[in-house]
């Protein structure tokens, strides 16, 4: 089954459960974030985490494209796949620093900067959608490799999530 069509799927169920408070859609969302897999890198830090929050090794920083700086650039050990030295996937970097910070963070004001386009990338709703489905970085949280857990929600299910959170306006808890 394509992943078109078991988000479509997983839509169409999400439509018939019982109505969510408003507020509660961006939870499913918060879980994911907070997960190592994308905390790690969404730091207010110079500097990203690796595996469980442990301090990068080799001491890299983010840099002004959060691709790394001089001969420590991201590129320089991650690929764009997993290889038995260290986890890859395409584009492999940190967010710019101002983005969304992800890690110890209240759902609200995650929620509030994931919604603002001068806070999340430059991305209006649509491209906010379309960046949870679709951006390969995203996607290799949920195939980090040998060692490294995944988030427990799905990726569908995180789209379906995504979805229903910007159709209803991106509400945010207080």
């Amino acid at each position: 089954m394509t992943r078109l069509a078991v988000v479509l799927l997983l839509a169409c169920c999400a439509m018939a459960a019982p109505a969510v408070a408003q507020a509660d859609l961006f939870q499913p969302i918060f879980a994911v974030t907070q997960h190592p897999r994308c905390a790690n890198c969404h730091t207010d830090t110079a500097a990203p985490l690796q595996r469980d929050f442990r301090p990068h090794q080799p001491a890299v920083q983010r840099g002004p494209e959060g691709k790394g700086v001089a001969r420590l650039t991201c590129a320089g050990c991650h690929k764009p796949q997993n290889t038995a030295a260290a986890p890859g996937a395409p584009d492999w970097r940190m967010p710019k620093a101002g983005d969304a910070v992800f890690r110890n963070r209240p759902a609200g004001d995650l929620c509030r900067d994931l919604r603002e386009p001068q806070r999340n990338g430059g991305l209006e709703p649509e491209a906010l959608g379309r960046h949870f489905a679709e951006d390969p970085l995203i996607g290799w949280a949920w195939t980090p490799g040998t060692g490294r857990g995944s988030p427990a929600l799905s990726r569908d299910h995180l789209v379906v999530a995504v979805a229903s959170w910007l159709r209803a306006g991106a509400p945010c808890p207080d």
